[in-house]
């Protein structure tokens, strides 16, 4: 005969293991920094050495790896996830990047270096392009010259277009809550 303990010690020990693994997971991302429109030619790490080198960053990342399935039949790159050893070196990186982009516009203005995400912040992201994506579709229909973005941190932002042709950021504009979406 089986003796059955009154308390679900599995189940605790489940609860356990599942929050220090997704706070371990958090942890990961915020060490991780993200390139896109980086082409790829089988070279990653020799890429990251020299991006590093191009913005005089002397810590170079643990790890190189591309994010998702290579498609053959499509000009869009995958994304470059580089991993540092902390999440200082990773913010440090990201600071490193801007300060040069601005000074040498050019050399790097083709790229786009945001922070990583874990998969929490990515859902709400993808939430957030969707609904940035149905704005832009009415706001083409109804002729309107404004644009919605999406920001790295997930946030929406309306740009309108001046009559010079410029965009800019219309900053006392915030997304309507819905009832329905929790907003």
């Amino acid at each position: 005969m089986t003796h059955l303990h009154p308390y679900p010690f599995n189940s605790f020990t489940d609860v356990v293991k599942k929050s220090v693994h997704a706070a371990l997971k958090e942890d990961e991302a915020k060490c991780d920094v993200i390139i896109s429109k980086v082409e790829e030619k089988g070279k990653d790490k020799s890429f990251a050495a020299d991006f590093c080198s191009k913005i005089s960053f002397d810590t170079k990342p643990i790890g190189v790896m591309r994010l998702g399935r290579k498609k053959e039949d499509t000009h869009h790159h995958r994304l470059l996830k580089l991993s540092f050893s902390t999440n200082f070196e990773a913010r440090a990186f990201r600071s490193r990047f801007e300060e040069v982009r601005k000074d040498k516009p050019n050399d790097l203005s083709e790229f786009r270096v945001r922070p990583g995400r874990n998969q929490e912040d990515q859902a709400a992201f993808r939430k957030s392009a969707i609904v940035a994506n149905t704005l832009n579709k009415e706001a083409k229909r109804g002729g309107d010259m404004c644009s919605y973005s999406v920001r790295d941190n997930g946030s929406i932002w309306k740009f309108e277009k001046r009559a010079d042709g410029k965009w800019v950021h219309i900053l006392d504009w915030k997304l309507e809550k819905s009832a329905n979406d929790g907003r």
